[in-house]
Order: structure tokens, then sequence, then C-alpha cells
């Protein structure tokens, strides 16, 4: 009987269709603040991508224990179908850095527009961990 309650719980987790070395998708309030974000980028004649999946970066284990804090500086290029081609870490702890750029690259976007046709663009995201 413990096995059955045990696998009931675990199920909606191992069905979750994520890629590796990510953590959870964001909620849909935490990704319309990432997209309001992003409204600074427009214009009257462009519409700036819209992000419609994302995951959260996994915080590295070594600095959760040592609870350190840190941060990251992502550049990322959203391409004409919506998908991350391009993320690179501008500034930041390499091994902060490594662990979010995973995440970001598996991120989906609507793709930004110039005069209803989509465009690729680039932009700069930062990322800010705390440890309570």
């Amino acid at each position: 009987m413990k096995w059955i309650v045990l696998l009931a719980t675990l199920l909606p987790f191992a069905l979750e269709a994520r890629p590796p070395n990510v953590g959870r998708a964001y909620k849909r309030a935490e990704v319309a603040a990432l997209n309001q974000a992003l409204e600074g980028l427009r214009t009257p004649d462009f519409a700036p991508p819209n992000l419609l999946k994302a995951y959260q970066p996994i915080y590295p284990i070594s600095r959760l224990i040592n609870a350190d804090n840190g941060g990251c500086l992502v550049e990322m290029t959203v391409g004409t179908d919506g998908r991350v081609t391009e993320a690179r870490a501008e500034e930041g702890d390499s091994k902060v850095c490594s662990h979010t750029l995973f995440a970001v690259r598996e991120w989906v976007f609507e793709p930004a527009k110039q005069g209803g046709v989509p465009v690729e663009v680039s932009f700069s995201l930062p990322f800010d961990f705390r440890v309570w």
C-alpha cells in the first residue's frame, strides 16, 4: 500500500517533460514578469519577443551549501523561429553562469517582429540568485 501512495505522489514529477539539467518551468506570473522586462524594447514598428516557455536555472549545490549569493548577466539571441540560437554569459560566476545557460538555451519565444515580419533579436537579461 505504501508503494502505491509513493507512486501516486511521484508520478506527476516523473511525467513532467523537461530537458535535463534545468529546474522547474517558470510559473505564469514569472513568465509575465520576464515579458514585462522585454516590453522596454517595444517601438511603434518593433514588437519584442514574447516568452512562451521557460525553465529555471538550477543553482549550483556547492554555492547553495555555502549560502553564497550569485548572479549572471546573459546575452541571448532569439531567432525567427522563436528559439534561442545563441546564449553567452557577459559577466558573473562561471559555475552559476553555466547552469543558467543550460536553462536559457531551452527557452521558447514568440519571435520579435519588425513591421509584422519575424526578425532575429539579441538582448541581455540579469539573473540574480539569493540564498536565504
